[in-house]
């Protein structure tokens, strides 16, 4: 697989992509007026390698929110129409089809209501789609006294079909992901001083593979399902030493132990587990009116391991023998990060916000890979593999523009990822143009490359 292809992945997250599952949609926690209509569209093609593979994905949606008082009590419903598109594609030369498509679009629901004075408020929300996708959840908020404010959230979401073509020397079909899961997260915020807060938040998801150990069944004959636990926990503390000025200081940790089952016609033919990983990340920003600069730093490491059988792709005597591959992999990413950003307005309709974010990544992935010989005497095909690539520095621009006019609201947003410069193991320096390194003008004559890392939204609302 093309080292663009995983690396690519996650530079969403790192340009501080919101994550999705939040419990208190934006839609739904507007200023008040009696109703807001919205529509929009989102892409980002985060890799075009031409033929060898492709990952893009985005959404159109629209939304309708009401708002109302009633007894005392702020009132909010919303309710939200998606459709997701996009999808990845792989195609290795030695076999291997990869094609995954988004889930169904899909309706979300939301009531929220707000006691006086903001003392107690709650949110159910629930989301329904096709082949029996959705999630339910409920969250509130106590804030007995200025100071201190606590929150606790429950979600559940019941399967969610992840449909993925998947082909090996011709072979294959159409797998489909199925992973239940329940959340709780927790929230404490503290005020104490004038000018500090801090807050805290700790969330904890349970992937159960809602099967027993013997399998399960799926309409297309292929099923995968996820068990274990994600664990995601931050800690923020922020201070205002003088007006308009803003200084955050903020250290989020995620783990995960978990493992990835496969499941032909109700048997196992798939299991990997990911023991012991670690994310963490370290951050602090710096706002002085409408600027803003952040400094950025993490480490994330894993460990992977599992057995693929090939009985489902293959016949004959291979399949009777029981032919199947064992994989081992080890991952470490180190990344630092820097950002600017500015947000200008011209009179009172119209705004934009700039942004620059300069990004180094090195990883350090090794793996093996084998196939133990017929009867188990021995192994066979035994293949020993690392990241060709040990640094990367990256740039984002971003650029949104936001346009008021009466009623309507028009919004806009483009980021790119500029690929400055890549070294590859064995290269002793970024600016190589042999096989062992990539310079910024080799980068750029590579046309896949050239749409990599893109990103665009539009949406429009109006309010009464």
């Amino acid at each position: 697989m093309s080292w663009r292809f995983a690396a690519i992945g996650l530079l969403g997250l790192l340009a501080g992509t919101v994550v999705a599952g939040e419990a208190t949609d934006d839609l739904a926690l507007r200023p008040n007026p009696l109703l807001l209509f919205e529509s929009g569209y989102s892409a980002d093609k985060l890799l075009d390698d031409g033929p060898t593979g492709r990952w893009s994905m985005g959404e159109a949606y629209t939304a309708l929110t009401l708002y109302r008082s009633y007894r005392g009590w702020d009132w909010t419903f919303a309710l939200r129409h998606t459709s997701p598109h996009g999808g990845i594609s792989y195609n290795e030369s030695g076999g291997l089809v990869l094609r995954a498509r988004p889930p169904e679009r899909h309706f979300r629901g939301c009531l929220s209501g707000s006691s006086p004075g903001g003392i107690i408020s709650t949110t159910v929300w629930w989301q329904v789609g096709r082949e029996d996708q959705g999630e339910v959840g409920i969250a509130g908020r106590w804030q007995p006294v200025q100071n201190l404010c606590a929150g606790l959230e429950y979600s559940h979401c019941y399967p969610v079909a992840f449909r993925t073509e998947l082909y090996y020397d011709s072979e294959g079909g159409l797998l489909e992901w199925s992973a239940p899961a329940s959340m709780w997260k927790y929230t404490v915020r503290l005020t104490p001083a004038r000018r500090w807060s801090i807050y805290s938040e700790n969330t904890v998801a349970d992937f159960s593979p809602g099967l027993s150990e013997e399998g399960g069944a799926s309409s297309s004959g292929y099923l995968a399902t996820v068990d274990g636990l994600w664990r995601d926990g931050l800690f923020r503390v922020e201070t205002v030493p003088f007006a308009y000025a803003k200084i955050a200081a903020e250290y989020r940790e995620i783990s995960a132990d978990m493992r990835l089952l496969g499941f032909s016609d109700g048997h196992r033919f798939a299991h990997f587990g990911v023991a012991e990983f670690a994310a963490h990340l370290w951050s602090l920003r710096f706002n002085l009116g409408h600027f803003q600069v952040g400094l950025q730093k993490g480490k994330a490491e894993g460990d992977l391991a599992g057995t693929v059988e090939a009985w489902p792709f293959i016949e004959g005597l291979a399949r009777f023998i029981g032919e199947r591959r064992h994989l081992v992999g080890t991952g470490v990413l180190v990344w630092k990060g820097a950002s600017l950003s500015d947000d200008i307005r011209a009179g009172q309709r119209v705004r934009l916000r700039t942004g620059l974010k300069y990004l180094h990544l090195e990883p350090d992935v090794r793996y093996v890979t084998w196939r133990p010989v017929a009867f188990g005497f021995g192994i066979d095909d035994l293949h020993c593999g690392r990241l060709e690539v040990c640094s990367a520095h990256l740039l984002h621009v971003a650029l949104e523009p936001q346009v008021d006019f009466h009623q309507w609201s028009l919004e806009l947003a483009a980021g790119q990822w500029i690929l400055l410069a890549v070294r590859k193991e064995g290269a002793t320096s970024g600016n190589d143009t042999g096989d062992s390194g990539v310079s910024p003008s080799s980068a750029q004559a590579d046309g896949a490359r050239r749409h990599s890392g893109f990103s665009f939204s539009a949406s429009l609302s109006f309010s009464l």
